[in-house]
């Protein structure tokens, strides 16, 4: 096949990676359903911790209401112990007392500095449960009045804690999720997102396998299919469908290929027929005339039909030769035509003989392509050089300008010239890159530092 332009592989703009994008939303939805969990759990934390507080009240009412007796004046009399009071001063910081639920009589009472008189007797007696109020500053209070009965009477314990209850829930559920909750679905997170992307990747793998084995299908290579061989039952239709295009495709190729080798095998002989009578015509001037324009065809027909047989499956490229053997044998049949043109061809090669592995006469006609190339662009009197050199290099060089640099890239294309008004059909140099590509080589052309270009091909060599 000729050398052609292929895309580009990298991703454009408007293509997105699906392992990323179900990564993204699997993990979008793991957040969502930890965001859910955690509301949850805060709002049974909220709950839970102004139950607890209510404990709290409830255990230290109790505690004092043990610690009531009656004295021998026949008063009720509250004795507090050290462990009792620090209890006291953490729940009621901004007061505390008892109250007698029938006279109204306080038997002992803690006050702070801050201590709110308005909210004293505001609680009606008998009554037992929380409420907040709000001083006249704002500050929040939290109340907890509990009744309770004793040897000595029925007495209403009084609370008034200056905290805030909601932030202190707030406080707590933060040290919860803290110390409780985030070691626990943090890892749970992290492990079940490494399982996920694991899974995918697994998942993707034989995805990956058919893009490789896709782009392993080459001109050279027309009948390679993708594998289904462990494909996903959803991605089996894709891969059916694309091996029955590349069915499909290869048949047309094989018809172009037989079409194109026919038409220019078919043209030889009214071609050998023409030029017969030409040269037959009574006129030599005409023939003169003629014979330029009839020689570019047959050139054009000739390089045609070598096309076909690169292309052609039953074409083989794993024959051994001797390299060397071939380009003299080639440059010996060139002499002529570099003398005509009063050129000389100079031909450097090492005494040793380098063997390599592909098509003897395809070879031969990519080195005289590049021999002919190097004859029509140097001067008369100068020499076109050919070298061989170990590893498998050859170098064609002339002695003409030389390959600009914006063009250097188009040289190797089939029907490109770089001089539009030259006799080349523009395959020459296009067949030689291809029979080097078909060796399993690389052609290149540079400019040599004192003029000229030089093209250089690069063979593997076998032993």
């Amino acid at each position: 096949m000729m050398p052609t332009a292929t895309k580009s592989l990298v991703p454009s703009a408007n293509t997105f990676s699906l392992e990323r994008r179900l990564m993204l939303r699997l993990g979008t939805l793991y957040i969502i359903v930890l965001i859910i969990v955690s509301a949850i759990y805060v709002v049974l934390a909220w709950s839970y911790r102004h139950t607890e507080l209510a404990d709290d009240v409830d255990s230290i009412a109790t505690e004092v209401a043990n610690a009531i007796h009656v004295a021998a004046d026949g008063r009720a009399v509250l004795n507090i112990s050290p462990t009792l009071q620090h209890k006291i001063d953490r729940i009621g910081d901004k007061k505390f007392m008892v109250v007698d639920s029938h006279t109204g009589t306080e038997i002992t009472q803690a006050r702070t500095n801050n201590f709110s008189p308005e909210f004293s007797k505001v609680t009606p007696p008998g009554y037992d449960g929380d409420y907040l109020l709000s001083t006249h500053n704002g500050e929040p209070l939290h109340i907890a009045i509990r009744a309770i009965d004793t040897a000595a009477g029925h007495f209403q314990i009084e609370f008034q804690h200056r905290g805030n209850v909601s932030r202190e829930a707030r406080d707590w559920i933060w040290e919860e999720l803290g110390t409780e909750l985030m070691p626990v679905i943090l890892p749970l997170l992290t492990g079940t997102l490494l399982i996920t992307w694991l899974t995918l990747r697994a998942s993707l793998r034989p995805l990956r396998r058919v893009a490789d084995e896709a782009r392993r299908i080459t001109s050279d290579a027309p009948s390679v299919r993708l594998d289904r061989h462990e494909v996903p039952r959803e991605i089996l239709p894709v891969v059916v469908a694309a091996n029955g295009a590349l069915d499909r495709l290869e048949t047309a190729l094989h018809e172009q290929q037989r079409l194109m080798a026919n038409i220019a095998h078919e043209l030889r002989t009214p071609l050998a027929i023409l030029r017969a009578r030409i040269e037959s015509l009574k006129d030599p001037s005409v023939a003169r005339e003629v014979l330029p324009d009839f020689e570019r065809v047959s050139n054009l027909v000739g390089r045609l039909l070598t096309v076909a047989r690169l292309r052609s499956e039953h074409v083989s490229f794993n024959m051994r030769y001797e390299l060397g053997r071939v380009i003299r044998e080639c440059l010996a049949q060139m002499a002529p035509l570099a003398l005509a043109q009063k050129k000389e061809l100079v031909l450097t090669a090492p005494s040793e003989p380098i063997f390599v592995r592909g098509n003897a006469v395809a070879l031969e006609d990519a080195v005289r392509n590049l021999v002919d190339n190097a004859l029509r662009f140097t001067v008369p009197g100068q020499a076109v050089n050919v070298a061989i050199s170990p590893g498998c290099v050859i170098e064609v060089r002339d002695r003409g300008p030389g390959v600009a640099a914006a063009i250097a890239k188009h040289v190797f294309e089939p029907f490109w010239r770089g001089n539009a008004s030259g006799n080349g059909a523009g395959l020459g140099l296009a067949i030689a890159a291809e029979t080097v590509r078909r060796h399993a080589g690389q052609l290149s052309v540079t400019n040599a530092h004192d003029g000229g270009a030089v093209f250089r091909m690069e063979i593997p060599q076998t032993a």
